[in-house]
């Protein structure tokens, strides 16, 4: 049975897509701890990242390295927590969740809005945009 995750990669389930290559898929949490939190995802289903083959695993890392400072810049948060997770969906991810203070991190979770989700959408297509457009 496929996972959520897999589900929203092949499209069968919509999502707030921040970027997309061969072996990874970055997309909008629907239910964040803080807004703009951010999920990467392999585009091979497995449990565990540990095991991960390559180059799914050089991937998802590479990614977060490029994802990761672009949510910093769009949120000017103090920090951005990077969560490697396979409990919640069996299907290995990152989390990546902009902070403040130590005490962001016991905030609940809420289900976002359309609107919100698509102007932090737009906001990392036009930063991505841009980035791409220097080099």
């Amino acid at each position: 049975m496929s996972s959520i995750f897999t589900k929203i990669i092949t499209g069968q389930l919509p999502s707030y897509t921040i970027y997309e290559d061969e072996y990874t898929y970055t997309f909008l949490d629907l239910y964040p701890h803080q807004q703009w939190q951010t999920l990467i995802v392999p585009k091979l289903e497995h449990d565990h990242f540990y095991s991960l083959p390559e180059p799914y695993y050089q991937a998802l890392f590479k990614t977060t390295q490029m994802i990761t400072p672009l949510l910093k810049t769009l949120t000017q948060a103090k920090r951005i927590w990077v969560v490697i997770e396979w409990l919640e969906v069996p299907h290995a991810h990152v989390k990546l969740i902009p902070i403040n203070a130590p005490w962001d991190l016991s905030a609940p979770q809420y289900k976002a809005t359309d609107d919100e989700l698509l102007t932090i959408q737009q906001a990392f297509h036009d930063l991505l945009h841009k980035k791409q457009k220097q080099l």
